[in-house]
């Protein structure tokens, strides 16, 4: 989202506030339809990982119920939960994480790859093994669940290879995948 961009979506009147966004513009040729405007993935999943470092999530009760979560609150301090108990041991479940993760510095907030750890299937299945051996709450399985449906929307709209891709009126993994985390996160 470097100036040009923003100016841009300045200009055409595109816009993302606390108290309103605007995500679209008719289309300019087909009247009938609109050209939708979002961020690269890499920076939607790093200002995702900040806001889930500062805030709690709360997810809707409707996807607490399909999902069968025992609560509508995703914390952070699940993760700093999971990676306290790792300090003191060799064999290391989600092995990769690090306080980095949970209290990033400055430079270090702006690291995808320490997003994308956050928010992994390798985390989720952490936090769930742990809960499953009583080291931690029930509750870190509502974390568990929002880390492995981010993960899968990063990797659906994160894709590098054409075969990969999101491609129009074709049903696969990863349209499954951006359809299950729009219906997760346009009421967080």
């Amino acid at each position: 989202m470097g100036p040009v961009n923003t100016n841009l979506w300045k200009h055409i009147g595109i816009l993302s506030t606390q108290h309103s966004v605007v995500p679209s513009i008719p289309h300019p040729v087909q009247s009938d339809r609109c050209l939708y405007f979002v961020a690269d993935p890499q920076r939607l999943l790093k200002n995702l990982w900040n806001c889930a470092l500062v805030h709690q999530i709360t997810i809707t009760e409707e996807t607490v119920s399909r999902y069968q979560l025992p609560v509508n609150l995703v914390n952070h301090v699940n993760v700093q939960q999971l990676i306290d108990l790792q300090q003191s041991n060799d064999l290391r479940v989600a092995h990769k994480l690090h306080s980095s993760h949970v209290r990033p510095s400055h430079y270090e907030q702006m690291r995808v790859h320490l997003a994308a750890q956050f928010f992994s299937r390798s985390t989720a299945a952490a936090l769930e093994t742990a809960v499953r051996l009583n080291l931690l709450p029930v509750e870190a399985l509502t974390t568990a669940c929002f880390l492995a449906f981010v993960n899968d929307w990063f990797d659906a709209v994160n894709a590098r290879h054409k075969d990969q891709a999101l491609l129009h009126n074709t049903q696969s993994t990863a349209t499954d995948s951006l359809k299950m985390m729009l219906e997760v996160i346009k009421d967080l």
